[in-house]
Parts: C-alpha cells; structure tokens; sequence
C-alpha cells in the first residue's frame, strides 16, 4: 500500500491509472489527425480538379 503514491484507495488508483492511460490514447489520436489534416492540406487543387474531371458520374 506504501507504492501507491498517495492515493486513498485501489480504486482512485486504478482510475487514475485509466484516465492517464485514455488521455495518453487519445493525444496519440490527436497526433494521427494533425498529420492527415496536414496532408489534406498539401493536396494541390489544380490535380484534384483533374482527377474530378475523370469522374464517371457528374461533379
């Protein structure tokens, strides 16, 4: 019980330990978004307008 760096019970512990973990996840997850939005923004819009055009359905 000394290991558990000041925390009341096992149970604050552990839903410390999850809530670290979820937000650790999800500034991985925010990372992962940061990069496809930078590549969508790197897109050159003359090449999309080309590749539209060769559509087979109406743009």
């Amino acid at each position: 019980m000394r290991s558990m760096s000041g925390h009341k019970s096992v149970n604050e512990m552990l839903s410390d330990m999850v809530r670290a973990h979820k937000i650790s996840k999800m500034n991985g997850e925010i990372e992962t978004l940061r990069e496809r939005m930078k590549a969508v923004a790197d897109v050159e819009v003359e090449h999309l307008v080309d590749r539209l055009n060769l559509a087979p359905f109406k743009v």
